[in-house]
């Protein structure tokens, strides 16, 4: 119930109310759940959305990282949430931090896995291409400007 509370907060932008709802949450969860659980890893992407959302990267990072960690030693390799974590940690790296060489190791990660398991055309792989594309832009920007 608290992470869904936290989920609707999140929608309103309302991001005090959401790490409010998603800490209960997870504070419960850690207690009753197995840690590979899929509503708890759910409260740990939404955590790590709500930290990235008021620019807590660090906090964001490891909430993403989490998931990662937990999806790798219990999903096989090339699940498509496994792409996701990728995703989302590249994202992160692109967006937030600046590094978009990490973020473009990340996201090409993440590519591997969708054309493995994923139609040419799906959504997933166009926004994953998308995402690359982007990281090269700006890796290439950031090199104009330091030179």
């Amino acid at each position: 119930m608290y992470s869904a509370l936290g989920l609707i907060y999140w929608r309103k932008k309302q991001y005090d109310q959401a790490l409010k709802n998603l800490k209960k949450a997870l504070y419960i969860q850690e207690k009753i759940l197995p840690s590979d659980h899929p509503d708890l890893l759910a409260t740990y992407n939404r955590l790590a959305i709500t930290y990235s959302a008021v620019n807590e990267v660090q906090m964001a990072f490891e909430y993403y990282n989490k998931c990662l960690n937990i999806r790798l030693a219990t999903l096989p390799h090339d699940h498509p949430d496994i792409a996701t974590s990728y995703n989302n940690l590249g994202w992160l790296h692109n967006e937030r931090t600046g590094d978009h060489a990490k973020a473009l190791d990340y996201f090409q990660r993440s590519l591997v896995i969708c054309r493995k398991i994923l139609p040419p055309t799906h959504r997933d792989i166009v926004r994953t291409e998308q995402n690359i594309l982007k990281a090269i832009e700006k890796m290439k920007q950031k090199s104009k400007t330091t030179t």
